[in-house]
């Protein structure tokens, strides 16, 4: 669809299109967008984009009216994949101006009205669908994923305004890394969280090159304003695309992402074909009699610069979509590349405590790689004193893993492990398995020490944990277990039956029903003991065959 659309900017000569088409499809910093399975909704938002802009170029070539409709369900379409498409009510006349010799101002406002119309179309659906859930749940971002939460006057506090002196700065540089990222994407992240980008003022050097650079594209787009070069095209494309990711017209949830570049960079490769056609004095026109090599002779500093970095760039997207074979492959790679990301170094701890790695591995395999995860979270912690609510979770997870697997570990993990998930539990109140956890740390202290005032801990954070989700049957359960360390038998055995029935293939069934067996055998009711020990047998293997 790229190539289509640039056929058509380039009035149907094929190798200025087949360029852009070709850095597009090469460019290293895409292949967050194609390996990473959430991305789906860059690739759909652009290609509603471009087969809008390609109804609107054949609409306005053709005067069919049947092409109009089909431009504007395309720009629908990629409306309802991600909302950031919005930029294509810019992108689309932006393109035919620079495309079209006879294009008018009034075809322009034709063009910008409908696309607007089903923008509020969209904008209405979305209100009715997740309106009350922004309203109710959305908050700033939180500091490690945008680091533009830092330039607020008062970053502990939701909503308010922000320091411009560290705002602007910020921004700006923020755009020339990309900038950056675009000519040089030999290094590259799948995350960009603090510290790998920081704030920046008015006196750092990566803010003054920005502002240069950003300084050279206005002036650009000024004396070229009138020429409608490809050059100034391209530069309009990266900006209008970029606008609305730049976190100065609205914070998103990242600083920083190389999937945010997926279509601004389409811009930079008609900037870069631009460049080359501008140097290309008076290039001869094609001609498909004269043959493919003939043609492709006819504008050499075309194709040399094409060359020069379509060749490195798919050497670089090969090697790097290895890196995205998996999450241990992924993590490992990019903070060999950047140590000091508060993020990576939570994702790696994150990784290793997690039940998939465990999987298949014994007690003496797991315990080394939990300690590892210990480190790392104990680094991430180190360069920036806070973690998103995940991760206290996982931390204080990981504490109680080695305490649980490793005999003679000192009771001082059981309390690192309730603290963590304290702090999680604080950051969102709202999760019901963050307070889950610390009611599962109360209940074992109350079990193994007979203390009946962590027991009534235990079961206060698991009545909250149902209250949030009265469906789940691991929040009954341990109601029902807390109950049986207490003594009360008959409540205990209430909760158990409520939590199995009402998920009996559920990964805790066979669980709730070795506790079933377990309160029955206090209770000297051999019989129904034996039928429990029974049915968790065949809860189990059912399980496991439905698997």
């Amino acid at each position: 669809m790229l190539f289509i659309v640039m056929f058509r900017f380039f009035k149907q000569q094929f190798l200025p299109a087949f360029a852009v088409a070709l850095l597009f499809v090469v460019h290293p910093i895409h292949t967050e967008v194609v390996a990473n399975a959430k991305s789906l909704d860059e690739i759909l938002g652009m290609l509603g984009i471009l087969i809008s802009i390609w109804g609107f170029q054949r609409f306005y070539e053709k005067r069919q009216i049947f092409w109009f409709p089909v431009a504007l369900m395309g720009f629908l379409f990629a409306l309802f994949s991600k909302e950031s498409a919005v930029v294509g009510i810019a992108l689309a006349p932006m393109i035919l101006y620079f495309g079209s010799s006879d294009f008018k101002l009034k075809q322009s406002i034709v063009i910008v009205a409908s696309m607007t119309l089903l923008f509020g179309i969209f904008y209405m659906a979305r209100e009715n669908a997740i309106g009350w859930y922004l309203k109710t749940y959305q908050n700033d971002p939180n500091i490690l994923d945008n680091i533009i939460s830092m330039t607020k006057k008062d970053p502990s506090k939701a909503g308010g305004s922000y320091d411009l002196n560290l705002l602007l700065p910020t921004v700006v540089y923020l755009m020339g890394y990309y900038v950056f990222k675009l000519f040089f994407p030999f290094v590259l992240s799948s995350d960009y969280s603090y510290s790998v980008v920081q704030v920046k003022t008015w006196t750092d050097w990566e803010f003054i090159l920005s502002l240069i650079l950003l300084s050279g594209l206005i002036v650009m787009l000024v004396r070229q304003i009138k020429s409608k070069h490809p050059l100034s095209a391209g530069i309009w494309w990266f900006l209008i695309a970029y606008s609305i990711v730049s976190n100065l017209f609205i914070t998103i949830g990242v600083s920083f992402a190389e999937r945010l570049m997926f279509l601004p960079s389409a811009g930079w490769c008609l900037a870069i074909v631009g460049i080359a056609l501008y140097f290309s004095k008076n290039p001869p026109q094609e001609s498909k009699q004269s043959g493919w090599m003939n043609m492709f002779k006819s504008q050499p500093i075309l194709l040399g610069m094409t060359l020069i970095f379509a060749l490195p760039f798919m050497m670089k997207s090969i090697q790097r979509n290895k890196d995205w074979i998996n999450l241990e492959t992924l993590v490992k790679k990019d903070l060999s590349e950047f140590p000091n990301s508060t993020h990576l170094n939570f994702y790696w701890g994150n990784y290793l405590s997690g039940s998939e790695y465990a999987e298949g591995k014994s007690p003496q395999q797991i315990i080394p790689a939990l300690q590892e995860a210990l480190g790392a979270f104990r680094k991430s912690l180190a360069i920036h004193p806070d973690l998103p609510a995940e991760g206290f979770n996982s931390l204080g997870k990981t504490f109680s893993e080695i305490k649980r697997l490793a005999s003679g570990t000192p009771n001082a993990y059981t309390d690192s492990a309730l603290f963590y998930y304290k702090k999680a539990y604080e950051k969102n109140p709202k999760n019901a398995a963050f307070v889950n956890n610390i009611g599962t740390i109360y209940s074992e202290l109350g079990r193994l020490q007979s203390n009946r005032s962590f027991l009534d801990s235990a079961y206060r954070y698991f009545y909250i944990a149902y209250q949030s989700d009265t469906t789940s049957p691991v929040f009954k359960g341990n109601i029902g277990v807390v109950f049986r360390s207490m003594g009360d038998r008959p409540n205990a055995l209430n909760w158990l039956y409520r939590s199995y029935y009402s998920d009996t293939l559920a990964i805790s069934a066979s669980w709730t029903c070795k506790m079933i067996e377990g309160t029955y055998r206090e209770m000297n009711n051999l019989q129904e003991a034996d039928r429990w020990a029974f049915k968790a047998q065949q809860t189990e293997q059912l399980r496991q065959s439905r698997r």
